[in-house]
């Protein structure tokens, strides 16, 4: 018996084809936060911290500007290094500390042309990291980027519509039509990573999402690429 599949989307009309080389989960991707980025994993590369910090000190700097880099001055300790906890007050981040010299490259970084930015959609993030192990990994498998998402029963998609949908999208029965590419990855192991995790604990975690692992809770999704047609069900 043929596999079933399903998708999750808003298309305007109750059946239509989808081709992954011209519709695909990157193609929602611009280039908003590309120097953000380049400037964060710049020094993620060479500290282990937790992933959420610079990204804190982005945002502060770009809500409170000078108040918030005063906070950063006060969090100072052995005249070298910057307390995170100081500056976050975030549970997560006590007792860990990052060299003045690194921090300090990441804020000037940014400048007049390409500023700290008050609002970050995580995903980009999120699909740096996701890219990182699977390039120098698993490179053999396909981009979550280049695929198309989808899962394999009904109650997955209505899950996702609540939970990572607010409650909207519209259910699609999946044929597929030509295939080049199908994994399956449990989606929930990412589902479940604090947003607090330190870099290298992160990359563990995303190795056993390439690496087929499970998650206390497995809950399916599958990167496509090639050829489907969708057909509303609900």
């Amino acid at each position: 018996m043929k596999k079933a599949y399903y998708r999750v989307g808003h298309y305007g009309q109750d059946e239509i084809i989808l081709n992954s080389d011209t519709y695909n989960y990157g193609m929602s991707f611009d280039t908003t936060y590309n120097h953000l980025l380049d400037g964060y994993f710049n020094i993620a590369t060479k500290i282990d911290l937790p992933v959420d910090f610079l990204i804190d000190i982005n945002i502060g700097i770009a809500l409170f500007g000078n108040v918030y880099l005063n906070q950063i001055e006060q969090a100072i300790v052995q005249d070298t290094f910057v307390d995170i906890y100081k500056v976050t007050n975030k549970d997560a981040h006590r007792g860990i500390v990052i060299p003045i010299k690194l921090l300090n490259t990441f804020i000037q970084h940014f400048d007049d042309e390409n500023p700290f930015l008050a609002y970050v959609e995580g995903k980009y993030l999120w699909e740096r990291y996701f890219e990182m192990v699977r390039s120098k990994v698993f490179n053999h498998l396909p981009t979550r980027k280049d695929s198309i998402f989808l899962f394999d029963n009904v109650s997955d998609c209505e899950f996702y519509i609540q939970e990572h949908k607010k409650g909207f999208g519209k259910i699609y029965e999946v044929e597929i039509i030509r295939e080049e590419q199908l994994l399956k990855v449990d989606m929930n192991i990412f589902d479940e990573i604090s947003l607090s995790i330190t870099s290298n604990n992160l990359k563990m975690e995303l190795f056993k999402y390439w690496d087929g692992g499970l998650s206390n809770t497995p809950r399916f999704e599958y990167l496509f690429q090639g050829e489907c047609r969708l057909k509303s069900i609900s």
